[in-house]
């Protein structure tokens, strides 16, 4: 009995595996092409608050998870930490803290902006930023 068990498991992991489709094929294939965005210092600061308020709504799963973890793990000790789990939230939250950094610096001095989707398709991403040549501090 358990030794058809066994086969029958081996049998469906295997199946599993072979027909689910790799992970390249999964992302976005027709990323819509890069933007280039003139933005004055109050347009930069806006945006970067935009990015802040998203980032916060990402990260507040993690607080929540980490917060069960110290205060019920009295009550059960079996709770475990989900590395998985963390893992992908912080790797949501990385690109809005990179867009955070690179808006501040278009926020000082105002400048242009490089914007395209994610490779998701979900998010907003500030590749590269060139600040304006005409602007900057008078010497």
């Amino acid at each position: 009995m358990v030794r058809v068990l066994l086969v029958l498991l081996t049998q469906l992991y295997f199946t599993y595996t072979i027909s689910s489709a790799p992970a390249e094929t999964t992302k976005r294939l027709n990323k819509e092409p890069a933007r280039l965005f003139s933005l004055t210092p109050a347009e930069a600061r806006s945006h970067q608050r935009e990015e802040e308020d998203l980032y916060h709504k990402i990260a507040q799963p993690l607080d929540k998870h980490e917060w069960g973890l110290i205060h019920k793990s009295v009550l059960n000790p079996t709770r475990i930490y989900d590395r998985f789990k963390v893992k992908s939230i912080q790797n949501q939250g990385r690109l809005h803290q990179d867009n955070m950094i690179k808006l501040s610096a278009i926020a000082h001095t105002g400048g242009k902006a490089l914007v395209s989707k994610s490779a998701s398709g979900k998010r907003w991403e500030y590749r590269s930023t060139h600040p304006d040549q005409n602007t900057g501090n008078p010497e």
